[in-house]
């Protein structure tokens, strides 16, 4: 039985016999005797409820519970256009919370659950190294005769390629301009399932061939399809383009090491030709890398692995194949991999998230936290709604309606606010999502590809099936365990009634506030944290310090004697700008561990060797903590941190001794105190500052420039004079050190400013909460206040009585809040420096700060309550 005709001759035929049947015992009970009245009513009480029986029949037809489902929407929109401002109140309420919880899982698909465009890409594995003497989340590159080992040896994998990139300065009709260059193995192509637009693509190692992104080729090239086999000029060597890559292929393996070089493109492509991947060891000692790439030209030192599993390995055996490979590749070459490395092989899914997924993990909850208030705060507004429908449920169940038919109703009504809310919430959703690309789109990685498709409305949609059940379900079935005689009577208030209700508010509330604790708890700390991370030491000012990096490549600078002749001069020009105060350079940065004259020689100390150049920490700003600044002219002096000093604290004064390293020696001349320029949120290493002119390599400058004011002004003036010296020497990253530092704690920024957000947030669901309880209960408790008032109770006596009824609610809140974010706090252990997760100051300091919003949530109504007028309020008794 569906619609139209066949659905009205079955209900015609069901009218139709229903009426025979009462004709029938009519008949009958007139021909005992009876009247036709009262044969008439015998009928009727043996067959029963007419229209139950209707419904009864009705019941087998398959789309009855699709009548009745759009009748209970039919009805329950009229009841939303009935009441506009509660409605939209709502609707817009839910849409915050959707809208919320859409964006984030959008963020998190993006991030997080999204593999990237190459076949196969859940079988692809990250292989890197690490040092464990710092327990460092970095991973390092491998030399290309470990990739040629693991390449050739393991079992596990299906292919292996490698990969890494260099800025280099590349020119063309007599133009350059430094470009981010990817050097390739030969199963780069087979792994990423690259296709060319225009040409081909390079086989494997070969020599002086170039495959150009798409944006370059717009770029640099305007798109003209004629430049295919033409030379260029790079690291001052000539290669052929020899292919165009589409616009829809970019390298989605991670690049460099720190988070602003990971937001650059690759913009050219090239093979690492295939004698590179077996060179001798001898290669990477000090001096000999020159007379490497003299032969070879541009040639990474160290690249990046990942390999796709065969179908049938698992990661465990890979794991298990390539760490015995390594750590005997480590025995065989003493000196190059000291002995504190090992290696990591994992997905690069879990790569690619880079750690974000702790943080978003903690974030997902707290949004998720927010959903569940704004779920409370529409059950509390249903709540408050459902009083004036008592009188209207009551009758419709003397009429003979069912609980689960009136459940279904009130469960409809749930449904169109979630699905307007809903509906508003992806258009919310849209909009953080685009102002959350555009804020955090350099320091979390794949953010960009976050947007509102497929799947996020099919989570959209869950979110609002989910919301409309938890909000509707409580008022639901208050109303149906409700006494249904009183709301019949004339003056059926039912204060008992509403009494009850209240409890239910008030725990709403309580809730409300306790999540309000715990994110808001979160997001102190992270708080805390990022201001922990930011100290700086006294004399240390990075926003008057402008930083520049450079790169010494190509035939000109390899060798030592044309290097120093570029770096007196980059020095003397920075000096020499207008408004300098002072200038420095550093040039290269060695892991090792290192002896110290007078420490056990058992017990090598891991420390990190920077050179830099004479004056470089008084530069940076620096105090000194011990010793003296060493003579400019003096190479065999160096500078320890306070780190280093207090690893050997057991060894006395550290000033005057001898310091012996792979690539050092010298004496310490003095003690600096811990700072920091790249990575804010590193914990402090032991450091060396040695000479840069005992570097056993230069291929990268950083340079740097102390200034009397801001730096930042400064920025092109000082980019016009560097370039002047060689403009085929790249130049970048010419900003202030106050912005580096920022760019590298990023995604902490982020996490803070999302939580912060979702806190926010938190604490104003919890105002309206708290405001509407309160609210409510002085409208439930007018007459008992006019009867207060009119026996001699004062304002203060009843603003006294309303403010401890809201500071109840917020003390349960503020308790059962405390306690989950004490449970809580190891989750978010991850994304702090310096702060412990559950430090009592903090929780006690958003305890008072929530109390205060509660205090100021119980003002209005106090107010109102304090304005009562007793003649007025007690006028129907």
């Amino acid at each position: 039985m569906n619609r139209g005709p066949d659905r009205k001759k079955w209900q015609d035929f069901l009218d139709e016999e229903i009426g025979e049947y009462m004709e029938h015992e009519t008949d009958e009970n007139i021909a005992r005797g009876m009247s036709p009245e009262a044969a008439r009513r015998a009928a009727l009480q043996k067959f029963g409820n007419v229209t139950r029986v209707k419904e009864d029949a009705r019941a087998v037809w398959t789309t009855l519970w699709l009548e009745q489902w759009l009748q209970d929407a039919g009805y329950g929109w009229r009841m939303l256009r009935r009441n506009p401002g509660f409605s939209t109140a709502v609707v817009l309420t839910i849409a915050l919370g959707i809208g919320m919880n859409s964006a984030m899982f959008s963020v998190m698909d993006a991030v997080l659950f999204r593999h990237v465009s190459y076949p196969d890409s859940d079988r692809l594995i990250w292989v890197a190294n690490y040092d464990t003497d710092w327990q460092s989340e970095t991973d390092n590159r491998l030399l290309p005769s470990d990739y040629a080992a693991f390449r050739e040896q393991a079992q596990s994998f299906e292919r292996m390629t490698a990969y890494s990139n260099e800025d280099l300065a590349l020119l063309y009709a007599g133009e350059g301009a430094t470009e981010r260059i990817a050097f390739v193995s030969g199963e780069f192509w087979s792994t990423t399932g690259a296709r060319p637009a225009l040409g081909r693509l390079f086989g494997a190692g070969e020599p002086h061939a170039i495959v150009l992104a798409w944006e370059l080729f717009q770029r640099r090239f305007d798109g003209n399809p004629s430049i295919i086999g033409k030379t260029v000029s790079l690291d001052g060597r000539p290669f052929a383009i020899v292919g165009i890559l589409p616009p829809n292929f970019r390298l989605e393996f991670p690049q460099f090491l720190y988070p602003d070089d990971e937001r650059k493109e690759i913009d050219a492509y090239i093979a690492v030709p295939n004698a590179a991947w077996h060179l001798p060891m001898t290669a990477y000692r000090a001096g000999n890398w020159e007379k490497v790439q003299e032969d070879f030209g541009p040639l990474p030192a160290f690249v990046w692995v990942v390999g796709k599993l065969h179908p049938k390995a698992s990661l465990q055996r890979a794991r298990a194949e390539l760490e015995a490979m390594y750590q005997r590749l480590v025995r065989e070459r003493p000196g190059i991999y000291h002995t504190h490395s090992a290696l990591r092989v994992q997905p690069l899914q879990n790569k690619l998230a880079k750690g974000a997924g702790a943080a978003f993990a903690v974030l997902g909850g707290a949004v998720g936290f927010v959903l569940l208030m704004v779920c409370a705060n529409v059950a509390n507004l249903l709540l408050a709604r459902a009083t004036s429908r008592q009188r209207e449920v009551a009758i419709r169940r003397a009429l003979g309606a069912g609980g689960v038919r009136l459940a279904r109703q009130f469960l409809a009504e749930s449904a169109l606010f979630a699905a307007a809310g809903g509906t508003a919430g992806v258009a919310l959703a849209k909009g953080i999502v685009g102002a959350v690309v555009r804020v955090g789109s350099g320091a979390v990685p794949r953010l960009a590809d976050a947007m509102i498709d497929g799947r996020v409305l099919a989570f959209t949609a869950a979110a609002s099936l989910l919301a409309a059940v938890l909000f509707g379900f409580g008022p639901a079935a208050s109303l149906l365990r409700s006494d249904m005689q009183s709301p019949l009577k004339e003056d059926g208030a039912g204060y008992s009634l509403a009494s009850g209700r209240l409890r239910v508010r008030a725990a709403l509330a309580a809730l409300e506030v306790a999540i309000a604790i715990v994110l808001l708890s979160g997001a102190a700390l992270m708080l805390r944290s990022f201001w922990r991370m930011s100290a700086f030491p006294p004399g240390y000012s990075p926003d008057k310090i402008l930083t520049m990096k450079l790169s010494l490549s190509g035939e000109r600078y390899r060798s030592w004697p044309q290097q120093r002749t570029y770096i007196d001069e980059l020095l003397r020009r920075l000096v020499t700008t207008p408004g300098s105060e002072a200038a420095g350079i550093h040039c290269s940065s060695f892991n090792t561990t290192i002896q110290v004259q007078g420490a056990s020689a058992g017990q090598p100390v891991p420390a990190v060797i920077e050179y830099v150049s004479p004056g470089y920490l008084r530069v940076i700003g620096v105090p000194l903590l011990a010793g003296q600044w060493p003579d400019d002219m003096d190479l065999d002096t160096v500078m320890v941190n306070e780190t280093l000093a207090r690893s050997l604290n057991g060894t006395g004064n550290l000033v005057g001794r001898q310091i012996q390293a792979a690539f050092l020696s010298g004496r310490i001349a003095g003690i600096v105190p811990d700072f920091k320029t790249s990575q804010l949120d590193a914990e402090p290493r032991p450091a060396i500052y040695a000479p840069y002119q005992r570097s056993p390599r230069i291929s990268s400058v950083q340079g740097i420039l102390r200034v009397g004011t801001r730096a930042a002004p400064m920025a092109s003036a000082v980019r016009q004079r560097v370039s002047g010296i060689d403009s085929n020497v790249p130049l970048y990253q010419v900003e202030t050190l106050e912005s580096e530092l920022a760019e590298s704690v990023a995604p902490r920024r982020f996490n803070l400013l999302v939580l912060s957000s979702f806190a926010a947030v938190a604490v104003l669901l919890a105002f309206i909460g708290i405001y509407g309880v309160i609210a409510y209960l002085v409208a439930q408790r007018t007459r008992e206040i006019g009867i207060r008032v009119a026996l001699g109770a004062t304002r203060i006596d009843v603003a006294r009585m309303v403010i401890r009824q809201g500071l109840a609610i917020v003390g349960v809140g503020v308790a059962t809040g405390i306690l989950a974010a004490l449970g809580l706090s190891q989750v978010m252990s991850t994304l702090l420096y310096g702060v412990k997760p559950n430090e009592p100051l903090t929780l006690l300091a958003v305890a008072a700060s929530l109390a205060i919003v509660a205090l100021l949530a119980c003002l209005g109504p106090t107010w109102q309550a304090t304005r009562v007028d007793p003649i007025v309020a007690v006028r129907g008794e």
